[in-house]
């Protein structure tokens, strides 16, 4: 159980790093002024919730993705926290992580899921293919990658049982 325990702090430590950090890189995100063009009276530099158009679009999805990961992150940093103070919630936690069952259906679910998106992109691929060849490379490029990804960690998890 103590090795279990330094696992959780672990996490915990790790939770609590992460989610403060994308909190602050999310704050700096908005706040913190970025490169504007010189129009008149316009600024050189503008802050980033100000920004217009597809500046402002993509800064306002990377601080809300940071917002929403750091949150999630935080979330967990104190679940384990709190275990880490009640042996019940630490013996809970302990016998859910090491379930096999549950294991077993994780896997499940991941080999399939992971033929799911990679035919789902192979299909988006095949219509971007008549619109635009860069999108369409891209898909491709990314289903490769997925495909690898997902053989490597098969053959890796097949020799670790």
């Amino acid at each position: 159980m103590e090795a279990f325990k330094k696992k959780i702090r672990l996490q915990r430590n790790m939770g609590f790093i992460i989610g403060v950090l994308l909190l602050v890189c999310a704050i700096g995100i908005m706040y913190f002024p970025v490169y504007g063009t010189q129009i008149a009276s316009t600024p050189a530099f503008i802050p980033a919730h100000e920004a217009e158009g597809s500046l402002g679009h993509a800064l306002g999805f990377v601080s809300g993705v940071s917002t929403g990961i750091g949150l999630v992150a935080l979330f967990f940093a104190f679940r384990c926290f709190f275990a880490l103070r009640n042996e019940t919630k630490l013996k809970a936690m302990y016998i859910k992580q090491n379930d096999e069952r549950l294991a077993a259906a994780r896997n499940s679910a991941f080999t399939v899921g992971a033929c799911i998106s990679i035919v789902s992109i192979l299909i988006a691929a095949i219509v971007a293919m008549f619109f635009n060849q860069t999108v369409a490379v891209t898909l491709i490029a990314v289903i490769y990658f997925s495909a690898l990804v997902l053989v490597i960690c098969k053959i890796i998890y097949v020799k670790k049982s």
